[in-house]
């Protein structure tokens, strides 16, 4: 304290602090008038030391999704009275979105807070938000920052052909140019075909904050309408941005099937289908049967995934064809401007063979143990006949196979026995053309002589021969073809010449 006199007295308060801060009372006694007061208030200015972002570190940048709400709170602690905090965009004052409160402190300070609430768009990235806290009292004016990284997908993609005609030929080279715009961080973009990565290498123009992937490949059947597509990612979970584009192309016919029976009976009707596989455009048939052409027949046509295919029916009569070694050639052949394929279908015609004959047995004495040799011959048929030998209704085996030009022939050799006799000798030929066996059918006549002879007296006779008296003899001979001729000889007193006799002949058939 300072008394320059007995009515002055000065106080001197150096090093203030905030607790000088308040109400300083000067009093003064006279003793005529008594105590005399006079109050006087100190008000302690204290600067802000420091602005600072409660949930982020100041000179950072911070990564934000466009359009997600972005809250940044700052606070400028401890001065007095309070600081008024102020928000700016690259320099641009904030006004809408802030929410401001104070916090007093028992030092008699005050604690500023500023609630930012703002959506980042994509053109705000790496733009700066600045907090800045004024102290007018003070004349103080402190400022952090932070950067803002804002996160955006790309735009939809963009596909070039860099050919400029999405008609194209088979064999012909395709460029896909697939570009997209922006996106941050800058997008990974692909080529698909089916789900099939086809190509993962793009470029990224910073300057033009463009990517880029270029894909060429050989145009092929079946890239006909096939869905080439590219995809923009920059974010994993996020569905991709996507573009599809898709070429028109034209090729000849991949081949023909043809469907129909292998073998045709003669006389007979038969339907041979033709089939082409796919084509773009639409193929036409056109038919030859054994090289001629055949008017075209009406064809159908369907739409596949990459191209189209034709359908169309032949019918044909076999009757009405000329052909050569029994087959008929079908060939279908398809056509469309880009080239052709054909294939053929061979038809074989089932005809019944002549009706056999049995030849060998012209010579009319077949004696019993001579070996008979006798040929069944079938002339013509397709295939030629199969024939088969049976003597009543067995079959006999040991035949000889063999071909002479059209004709089936078998030979077969028979040791006669007088159980043949009377039997007949059955050829039988066969083939696919036939429902029954054509036969020709031969009688055996076998010739054989008695095996033994017997001489025999009649039943209920004595064997006794009497002088003067009739008597009766059986000659007996076994079966015989032909029959046997009975002669008696008879040598009387050992003459040598005999006296003949024929008798009576009875034949017993059983």
């Amino acid at each position: 304290m300072d008394k320059s006199s007995r009515e002055e007295l000065h106080l001197r308060i150096e090093r203030v602090t905030l607790e000088d801060d308040g109400q300083f009372e000067c009093q003064m006694l006279r003793p005529d008038e008594g105590p005399i007061r006079a109050a006087a208030y100190l008000n302690v200015i204290v600067a802000p030391k420091m602005v600072h972002f409660t949930n982020y570190q100041s000179g950072t940048m911070i990564e934000v999704n466009e359009d997600i709400p972005l809250n940044v709170t700052c606070a400028a602690p401890n001065s007095k009275p309070e600081a008024i905090i102020i928000w700016y965009v690259n320099g641009q004052k904030i006004e809408d979105g802030i929410q401001r409160w104070s916090s007093y402190n028992l030092n008699k300070t005050v604690s500023s807070f500023a609630a930012l609430q703002w959506r980042p768009r994509r053109n705000d990235h790496k733009k700066v938000l600045t907090c800045e806290a004024n102290h007018d009292d003070s004349s103080t004016q402190i400022r952090t920052n932070l950067t803002i990284n804002v996160l955006y997908p790309p735009d939809r993609p963009r596909i070039l052909m860099l050919s400029g005609d999405s008609f194209v030929r088979a064999g012909d080279n395709v460029t896909f140019v697939c570009v997209v715009t922006g996106g941050n961080p800058p997008p990974d973009l692909s080529w698909y075909l089916k789900g099939r990565l086809l190509s993962a290498r793009y470029q990224y123009n910073i300057q033009t904050q463009e990517t880029m992937n270029t894909y060429s490949f050989l145009a092929e059947p079946d890239d006909h309408l096939a869905n080439y597509e590219c995809r923009a990612s920059n974010k994993k979970g996020q569905e991709p941005q996507t573009r599809t584009v898709h070429v028109k192309v034209a090729y000849a016919p991949q081949g023909v099937e043809m469907i129909g029976e292998s073998n045709v009976r003669q006389g007979s009707f038969t339907v041979v289908q033709c089939r082409t596989k796919p084509s773009n455009p639409i193929s036409r048939i056109s038919w030859l049967v054994n090289g001629h052409p055949i008017p075209a027949t009406v064809q159908s046509e369907h739409q596949q995934m990459h191209g189209f295919i034709a359908v169309a029916n032949l019918t044909i009569n076999t009757n009405e064809v000329m052909m050569g070694k029994h087959r008929l050639t079908v060939e279908c052949n398809a056509r469309n401007d880009e080239g052709s394929a054909s294939k053929q279908h061979v038809i074989k015609i089932l005809a019944p063979p002549l009706p056999p004959r049995i030849s060998g047995l012209e010579d009319g004495i077949h004696l019993e143990g001579h070996v008979l040799n006798v040929t069944c011959e079938a002339h013509g048929g397709n295939p030629l006949a199969d024939i088969s030998w049976y003597r009543g209704y067995d079959k006999l085996p040991g035949a000889r196979s063999s071909v002479s030009g059209d004709s089936a022939i078998s030979s077969l050799s028979l040791t006669l026995d007088r159980t043949m006799n009377g039997q007949r000798l059955k050829c039988e030929a066969m083939n696919s053309a036939l429902d029954e066996p054509l036969v020709d059918s031969k009688q055996l006549n076998v010739l054989f002589e008695p095996r033994r002879v017997m001489i025999r007296m009649p039943e209920g006779t004595r064997h006794q021969l009497i002088a003067g008296e009739e008597a009766k003899l059986h000659c007996l001979a076994a079966g015989s073809n032909p029959n046997a001729h009975i002669i008696w000889h008879f040598y009387p007193n050992g003459e040598p010449n005999p006296l003949i006799f024929t008798g009576e002949t009875i034949l017993n058939e059983t």
